[in-house]
């Protein structure tokens, strides 16, 4: 009886993150792979312009920073008054008491304290610019030219505001902010970034898993025959193989090219950002996958708590 209730439970949060996913393609619809490629190309535009402010030197490492971490606050402040304004029902729980929360924001104030004395003191010495910026904070910030990418997540954070309040009202069910999703995007990169070439590395190493994994069930499924097969393996493996040298020959490039200029964290902390916002420009089809696969394993336990008798006491 109680293996038939524990199956029934599991079916049940199973069926109700189906739902999360359903609400969120609801309010982030995947409407055609053209609307993806633009909302992809925006994000890549966006941190293209950042990039080419770092490479110029029209932004030092150090307000490259102060960037990530003043959008993080703005945005996270702009989902805070969101949530404020929409019914409690509305909004998903996370499950966490004051103490875990003041818990989780000590570690990271101590882990960002941490990691970015060590940056600012070691990869990119940045002693006399910050101590310029705590003295004269207006005059930094008049002269710096983080204002105008401020500027402008500042008009889209309002943009998306008011979409997400005018989908509410039109469809309510659960509400999502995507100044929220974009704000968790620059804390991540906070928190990651600061570890030269692990953001790059993870974003590597997760895509050439799902290369992997698609090509290995194309392979699996019987629809090519034996020969054609072995010689998409082998162009594959030779396609993977000039990857990691091209790759290689890249960085001995760009590292020749920026002897004088900006330092390698730097590019690293840029591909960071740009990868912490990819992964929310494609939460559409995140949550594609994700509700299929729910509906898909919700489908097999519903089934199996039917056929599944339940035993007789003895």
């Amino acid at each position: 009886m109680n293996e038939h209730a524990h199956l029934t439970a599991s079916a049940a949060v199973k069926a109700q993150r189906v739902g999360y996913w359903d609400q969120m393609l609801r309010r982030y619809p995947l409407a055609s792979p053209v609307g993806l490629g633009l909302q992809i190309s925006g994000t890549l535009a966006g941190n293209g312009v950042v990039a080419w402010l770092v490479i110029t030197g029209r932004m030092t490492p150090f307000e490259l920073v102060l960037l990530v971490a003043i959008e993080a606050l703005l945005l996270i402040g702009i989902a805070w008054l969101q949530k404020r304004s929409a019914p409690p029902e509305a909004i998903e729980p996370d499950g966490m008491t004051r103490k875990d929360r003041l818990t989780t924001l000590g570690f990271m104030l101590f882990w960002l304290a941490g990691v970015y004395s060590f940056v600012f003191l070691g990869f990119v010495p940045s002693g006399a610019e910050i101590l310029g910026a705590l003295r004269d904070p207006i005059g930094f910030f008049a002269a710096s030219t983080i204002k105008w990418p401020l500027l402008i997540t500042l008009v889209l954070a309002l943009i998306d505001a008011l979409q997400d309040h005018r989908h509410f009202r039109r469809h309510g069910g659960m509400f999502f902010s995507t100044p929220g999703l974009q704000g968790a995007a620059r804390a991540l990169t906070l928190i990651l970034g600061g570890i030269p070439f692990a953001v790059p590395f993870f974003a590597v190493v997760i895509g050439l898993k799902l290369g992997v994994e698609r090509l290995h069930g194309w392979l699996t499924r019987g629809v090519a025959s034996p020969s054609w097969k072995a010689f998409i393996t082998t162009l594959m493996g030779g396609a993977l193989l000039g990857l990691v040298l091209g790759g290689v020959a890249l960085a001995e490039h760009i590292d020749r090219a920026l002897t004088s200029g900006v330092a390698w964290w730097a590019l690293c902390y840029g591909a960071a950002k740009f990868v912490s916002e990819l992964f929310i420009a494609c939460l559409p089809l995140i949550a594609t996958k994700a509700k299929a696969e729910g509906e898909a394993t919700s489908k097999a336990a519903t089934g199996a708590t039917r056929t599944r008798k339940p035993r007789l006491p003895s």
